[in-house]
């Protein structure tokens, strides 16, 4: 008995959800702004911006800065995880090692041709001048 009943309400419920008329499309046609159509849910007419992308030239530069960035080297150090089993033994680990004299010549290479570049280009480009000045400042005021 409990089988029919489940396999009954599987049945109604699959016939309630085949044969109810919904609205499965998250855009109609009429709220695209290209055919001058408003959305229902805002009563304003959408507008979409294209995609940011860099131009294929400061993206090679800022993937050059993002690798000299990350360079790490390899140092020595006394293991403290007391539940390690090389604990009190040297043990190799990775140190930020950045290529700041790389980094700083492409930034500067990038800022004196500002003038050409895309908005989001400059934008990027600043944000990674950031980055680079706070890897040269910090280890000067942390050792002060």
């Amino acid at each position: 008995m409990p089988r029919i009943i489940a396999r009954n309400t599987f049945v109604l419920l699959a016939l309630g959800f085949t044969l109810s008329v919904t609205d499965l499309s998250a855009q109609s046609r009429a709220d695209e702004p290209s055919v001058g159509g408003s959305s229902q849910k805002s009563g304003k007419t959408r507008s979409y911006k294209k995609a940011r992308v860099l131009q294929t030239k400061t993206a090679k530069k800022i993937a050059k800065v993002t690798e000299a960035l990350e360079i790490v080297k390899i140092v020595q150090v006394k293991d403290t995880n007391k539940e390690s089993e090389t604990y009190g033994q040297m043990i190799d680990a990775e140190e930020p090692n950045p290529d700041m004299v790389t980094v700083k010549k492409i930034l500067d290479e990038m800022i004196s041709q500002e003038a050409d570049m895309k908005s989001y280009d400059r934008s990027v480009m600043y944000n990674f001048v950031a980055v680079s000045y706070t890897h040269l400042t910090l280890p000067t005021i942390y050792s002060v």
